[in-house]
């Protein structure tokens, strides 16, 4: 019998059918009413958790996860947060489009669309006025009160390190632009004070934990946030000793000095690397660099 003639031998075989009254093995009945009770328990924590506004990357957490808004809808719930007691629509108008004139409907169809986002009950209307209807919290004062309560010679417990690493990994680029009016004047400086709190206190919880290299991993990066910060260029050189990028430490900490503030590296850290003939390399080596015409 040629294949050609009566298809290949594998379609030759006749499938298994299975028996009309075949048992399907389901799961015990009591692991399903588990299951369901699980989920209910799940559903019911998501509800009952406030609603998070982030304003380091512009992001509500709502039910335990996050949404995005659009750029004017970010705008207004960060407005409405940040009043604390709601804001009434005339307020809320200012604050959302600032001098531009829009149409009298804009915040309303604005709001209507904040509020299919977020959910109904997230922000109710009120009157001529807006606020939140759900239990908000603002993240960065979280932070605030979670950093305040820290002690300074223990390792940080699992959830706050898992907190305050998920607030590095979203900060690594830079926070969110906020906007330039008074109403959130002062605040952009306060969030880039809590960024730098967070990654010392990571940098510290390595060194406690003897763990060398997440060490090194949050000394460089708390020396990226601001490289004209002295015990930030310290402890990142003592975070990388041995290592060649000591050497470059310091010399973008010298550098960012010299084009910002005009000043020199102090007196103290000059002094730390004095001790030891690694640092009197590093300082040699800098004035060498200097003293090229390209340099």
């Amino acid at each position: 019998m040629s294949e050609s003639s009566s298809g290949s031998l594998v379609d030759a075989i006749p499938a298994e059918k299975k028996p009309e009254n075949a048992h399907v093995e389901r799961a015990p009945r009591g692991d399903r009413r588990e299951h369901r009770s699980d989920r209910r328990v799940s559903l019911r924590k998501a509800q009952n958790e406030p609603v998070r506004v982030c304003l380091l990357d512009a992001t509500v957490i709502v039910g335990g996860k996050p949404v995005k808004l659009g750029r004017v809808q970010w705008r207004a719930v960060a407005a409405i947060a940040l009043a604390k007691t709601g804001l009434d629509t005339d307020a809320l108008a200012e604050r959302v489009y600032g001098e531009r004139r829009e149409d009298a409907n804009a915040l309303w169809v604005l709001m209507s669309r904040v509020r299919a986002r977020l959910g109904d009950e997230t922000i109710v209307q009120r009157m001529r006025s807006y606020r939140f209807g759900a239990r908000v919290e603002l993240e960065h004062e979280v932070l605030a009160r979670t950093i305040a309560a820290l002690p300074t010679d223990c390792e940080l417990n699992a959830s706050t390190r898992a907190f305050f690493e998920e607030v590095a990994a979203r900060t690594e680029h830079g926070i969110a632009v906020l906007p330039d009016a008074d109403w959130v004047a002062g605040i952009d400086v306060r969030l880039h004070a809590l960024v730098y709190d967070v990654v010392r206190a990571l940098l510290r919880d390595a060194n406690l934990r003897g763990d060398a290299a997440n060490a090194r991993r949050w000394a460089r990066r708390l020396f990226d946030e601001d490289r004209c910060n002295e015990i930030g260029a310290e402890l990142a050189l003592r975070a990388f000793d041995g290592h060649a990028e000591r050497v470059r430490i310091y010399r973008e900490h010298e550098t960012a000095l010299a084009q910002e503030t005009g000043a020199t590296p102090s007196a103290h850290l000059l002094a730390y690397l004095e001790e030891r003939p690694a640092g009197r390399k590093i300082l040699e080596r800098s004035r060498r660099d200097r003293r090229r015409p390209n340099a």
